[in-house]
């Protein structure tokens, strides 16, 4: 049975992957490592050792434990401008690309995995995911509904309660819009009054603070007139499906989301609503989806009161329903509720709120993770994941977490699978990662250094030796090179030397404007 893959060759680099020690060090099976500059060729190198491990040939020099039946490949990129490795092998062992297709990570791509993202979120110590209270406005949702029934549909479509109740609705937009102008106005003219040069009448800028103080209240009344309007056409539409109730609250929350999906397009917006009010469903999958959703959301509002993680109440603007999400799934709300509540978009799980590296890390291991489930479906018991970049818009910190929670979320997977193995290949630029690898499983394209520094090793040490790179920034480099160049150096010279934060460099030239 195959275990786990012993090496990787190509051309003239060997991958080794089976190290005895590394199961003493990580949780995975094997955590690999490729390092070089720019334009080496560590990207080149994993897709043609990706390609040939995903079409066995005679040619292809690989160790291996055994049959390959139960193998499966995973690649995933964090670096722009990639070519989809999907569409460029041709494969006998399943393989799949799950890298971003593009900047926007939309978390609905996570809806049927929601539990996963949260898990890795919690993993991660974040809070951006916590739930905030999600509000249904009245008065947002009729001006969604006199929009698609004033643009796409006749009055005479709807009924005559409903399209008088929306041009009164109509009219007060236009006089909110009226009294707001004139609210600028008194305001700008108050700002005239004051702004004039040498003294001006006290009178004149009591009368522009009357009328401004009047536009604020006449703003106040057409506001509240605006949204009793919106608040009512709700409650006309709901009691024209019968009394009022429990499930009729579920019906408009289901509506409202159904919306929210909608937003792009108004057209969709218009036919659904029309639908909705009228009972006229002409689409049945979108009468199907309707009574889906108002089925989803009342059962998810009754698990959360029942797991005591929220609430759901009605105020004078409108619905209101409240949670933390890590505590329902903590008591039991099912991956099947929790997934239905994501569709909807009842469970906003982050992406609009996450920080770029949040996101990206988040994404990363959902996406590999959701992989992996797949094909143990399959039947495959044994992965190589290959990941390049995978630290790319991480802060140091967690460049330093990174591998430690790639190791700790992956094997969590392995076991809880009972998968034989996972072995993990990352290609990076980043010192700190090659300070959590051993020295056997790094692999350095480019010219050769004296030596490989990397497990446990000071980053100076890595970053001199493994990258063959000088531990300060060019600038500084330069500077210090002209400073030591010099023979005699002045006060400006000496200024300059007082900002080099390392204490020997700055003391070896400041014996020279002693001298």
């Amino acid at each position: 049975m195959l275990e786990q893959i012993r090496s990787l060759r190509d051309s003239k680099f060997l991958i080794k992957l089976k190290n005895p020690i590394s199961r003493e060090i990580y949780q995975l099976d094997s955590v690999n490592l490729i390092i070089g500059d720019n334009g080496t060729g560590k990207t080149r190198l994993m897709k043609s050792v990706m390609r040939d491990l995903c079409t066995p040939t005679a040619e292809a020099e690989y160790s291996i434990d055994g049959p390959t039946e139960d193998l499966a490949v995973i690649y995933y990129t964090a670096a722009p401008f990639h070519r989809r490795m999907q569409d460029a092998l041709r494969t006998t062992i399943p393989f799949m690309d799950v890298s971003p297709r593009s900047s926007h990570l939309d978390v609905r791509n996570f809806a049927h995995d929601a539990k996963e993202f949260l898990t890795i979120a919690r993993l991660l110590d974040l809070d951006s995911f916590r739930e905030r209270p999600l509000n249904f406005d009245f008065a947002e949702f009729f001006e969604k509904v006199v929009n698609s029934l004033f643009n796409e549909y006749s009055p005479d479509a709807f009924p005559n309660w409903l399209s008088s109740t929306a041009h009164e609705f109509r009219d007060s937009i236009d006089t909110l819009q009226k009294y707001e102008l004139d609210r600028r106005q008194a305001y700008n003219m108050e700002h005239s009054i004051v702004d004039q040069n040498g003294p001006y009448q006290l009178i004149q800028l009591k009368e522009a603070e009357q009328t401004v103080a009047q536009m604020n209240s006449e703003m106040a009344r057409a506001a509240d007139a605006h949204f009793k309007i919106g608040k009512l056409g709700v409650s006309r539409i709901l009691s024209a499906r019968g009394p009022r109730s429990y499930d009729q609250a579920c019906q408009w929350v289901a509506v409202c989301c159904i919306m929210r999906n909608f937003s792009a397009s108004r057209t969709r917006q218009a036919s659904f609503i029309h639908q909705f009010i009228t009972e006229q469903w002409v689409n049945s999958n979108l009468r199907n989806w309707f009574v889906h959703a108002t089925e989803s959301i009342e059962n998810f509002i009754y698990a959360i009161e029942k797991t005591q993680a929220g609430k759901f109440s009605w105020s004078e603007k409108g619905a209101s329903l409240t949670f933390d999400l890590s505590k329902a799934i903590d008591r039991g709300m099912s991956e099947d509720l929790l997934n239905r509540a994501a569709k909807l978009g009842l469970t906003d799980l982050g992406f609009n709120k996450f920080s770029s590296g949040e996101a990206a890390i988040t994404h990363q291991l959902a996406s590999i993770s959701r992989a992996i489930h797949q094909f143990e479906k399959r039947g495959k018991r044994n992965f190589v994941v290959f990941i390049d970049e995978g630290d790319l818009l991480l802060h140091l910190n967690w460049q330093r977490q990174y591998l430690a929670v790639l190791d700790e979320r992956l094997s969590t997977i392995r076991d809880k699978l009972s998968l034989k193995s996972i072995q993990v290949i990352v290609a990076t630029h980043s010192p700190l990662l090659a300070s959590d690898v051993l020295r056997e499983s790094i692999t350095r394209l480019g010219e050769a250094t004296t030596q490989t520094n990397s497990f446990a090793a000071p980053l100076q040490k890595i970053v001199n030796y493994s990258f063959g790179t000088p531990a300060i920034g060019a600038i500084a480099e330069a500077t210090i090179d002209k400073l030591q160049a010099k023979t005699v150096l002045d006060s400006t010279d000496e200024l300059i030397i007082n900002e080099i934060d390392d204490d020997f460099v700055r003391q070896f030239l400041l014996k020279k404007t002693r001298q």
